[in-house]
């Protein structure tokens, strides 16, 4: 039960990571190079979350189409970045 809590609040922290990281990618005030940043955080979120959701079969794990969704608003260069982190971590699987 104790095992099972922590994997929820770990998922429950890393979704809060996910949208911090869209919230910077969206802000107007970041600078170009905080955005990179925050491109590759949000890619390597996902691909940890992805692991975490495989690993205790919780069905959170996000999928390509998933993904498209939840990076609908931030700006394509930045998509990139997440995209290409989301490839490499699916090729690790």
């Amino acid at each position: 039960m104790a095992k099972e809590r922590a994997v929820d609040e770990a998922i429950a922290a890393l979704w809060q990571v996910i949208d911090e990281a869209k919230s910077f990618l969206n802000d107007p005030h970041s600078t170009p190079n905080d955005k990179k940043t925050w491109a590759k955080i949000l890619g390597d979120t996902i691909a940890i979350l992805n692991k975490v959701s495989e690993s205790q079969k919780k069905g959170e794990k996000i999928e390509e189409d998933d993904l498209a969704a939840l990076l609908a608003k931030v700006p394509e260069s930045y998509r990139k970045i997440v995209r290409n982190i989301f490839k490499k971590s699916q090729k690790a699987a």
